[in-house]
């Protein structure tokens, strides 16, 4: 028979910056977010402006209709880990690499 103990982690209380102890867990919660925020501080935001045109190239996406080679299909394949799984199947790289040796 397997037991687990499942510990919990959280803060009983925090101190003040007067002294005073706080044990509420939203006066907590609100100590913490207001430290955090002054902690991050504040910005002002200024306006940006881009040059649109100098950040956009234009490129010829013909190539993108096209099929892909099986060298291009081999070249993925090879380079994927083995024991990790590309996507949500769970089938792993070792799995499609001797699938694609088999065919």
């Amino acid at each position: 028979m397997a037991t687990i103990d499942h510990k919990r982690n959280f803060i009983v209380s925090l101190t003040n910056t007067d002294g005073s102890i706080i044990t509420d867990h939203e006066q907590k919660a609100n100590m913490l977010w207001t430290n955090y925020k002054n902690k991050l501080g504040v910005s002002e935001f200024t306006s940006i402006s881009y040059n649109l045109s100098s950040l956009l190239l234009m490129h010829n996406l013909e190539d993108l209709y096209a099929n892909f080679t099986n060298g291009e299909i081999e070249g993925v394949i090879k380079n994927l880990p083995n024991s990790h799984a590309p996507g949500p199947d769970g089938f792993n790289g070792l799995f499609i690499k001797k699938c694609w040796n088999q065919g």
